[in-house]
């Protein structure tokens, strides 16, 4: 608020916005965070909901953990789990919606395995992170875009190569540090 206030001030007194302008931009700019923070806790509603054993909740992650028990590899839990989040997180556009969608399954399977819970960790994280910096409809990339003055598809043709690059070598180390057991 007291951010907002100085800005109204600064704007206003050097005549860069009429007052009237800024506050629809302050408005605009409220529904946006306001749309973003039901998101993310309707996200980590589901999450929750997946993760509670019933009646309380579905035990998704439960039940993926016992379906999935008989054919896991732990060497390789870390570099699935980043694979996963990544393309999740491409097709949402959302980081945050993805960690707390996907931290409460990938972290029993994890455990079960006998995986580092950190590791793992790291891997929801960082899938997470890709698919927000180079998805077309994340909010990153369209305002990247908008800021740019470019065209939102031009912007993620432009950023995939470096994300798939900086992905390619993460997947590696997920694989290497998944085999050493670390």
């Amino acid at each position: 608020a007291a951010g907002i206030l100085v800005a109204f001030g600064q704007y206003t007194w050097k005549k860069l916005m009429r007052p009237k302008e800024f506050l629809d931009h302050v408005v605009e700019g409220g529904r946006s965070v306001i749309i973003r923070a039901l998101i993310i806790i309707m996200a980590v509603t589901l999450g929750d909901v997946m993760k509670a054993l019933p009646p309380e909740g579905l035990g998704t992650a439960q039940y993926i953990v016992d379906v999935t028990r008989p054919f896991i590899i732990p060497a390789l839990v870390p570099a699935i789990v980043f694979v996963i989040r990544a393309l999740v997180s491409f097709a949402t556009g959302s980081s945050w919606g993805t960690w707390a969608l996907m931290m409460p399954i990938a972290m029993p399977i994890a455990l079960a395995a006998g995986v580092n819970p950190y590791l793992t960790a790291a891997a929801v994280l960082s899938g997470g992170a890709f698919g927000d910096q180079c998805g077309p409809i994340s909010d990153t990339s369209v305002l990247s875009a908008i800021g740019a003055n470019t065209d939102l598809i031009e912007h993620v043709r432009t950023q995939l190569p470096y994300a798939l690059t900086a992905a390619f070598f993460a997947l590696a180390a997920f694989l290497m540090a998944g085999g050493m057991g670390w």
